[in-house]
């Protein structure tokens, strides 16, 4: 005779399925108001390159992930990755922006979300009411 105990998890599961359902709306809007936040924040830190970069900087939401970035069919994708992850000199409107109080150029994108932790976590908590 075999002894122990067990619980049965399908209701616990069931459980958190609902209360993820009843508060997916929530969700939905704290990722998107975090993905608004973060692709402006990006757009910021952006350099400027014959006017497209900042311009096609783009938030989605997938799942509950969300995703800046700048489309493949975009005027910039063929530059956008190296203006994030190479170093350069920065022309003369960067640098004009740049004097504006942000720092533009390599990394724009992670930069904005590294330099706003606090505010994101803030976002959150706000649209998740917690």
């Amino acid at each position: 005779m075999a002894t122990g105990i067990s619980f049965d998890l399908g209701t616990f599961s069931l459980n958190l399925k609902k209360l993820e359902n009843l508060h997916r709306n929530q969700i939905d809007k704290a990722l998107d108001r975090i993905g608004d936040f973060v692709s402006k924040e990006a757009k910021l830190r952006a350099p400027v390159y014959a006017g497209n970069l900042t311009e096609d900087i783009e938030q989605n939401i997938q799942g509950d992930a969300v995703i800046i970035r700048v489309p493949e069919n975009s005027p910039s994708s063929n530059y956008a990755i190296p203006m994030h992850e190479h170093e350069y000199n920065l022309g003369d409107e960067s640098a004009q922006k740049q004097a504006k109080g942000f720092e533009v150029g390599r990394k724009f994108i992670t930069r904005a979300i590294d330099d706003n932790q606090d505010a994101i976590m803030e976002i959150a908590k706000n649209a998740l009411k917690l």
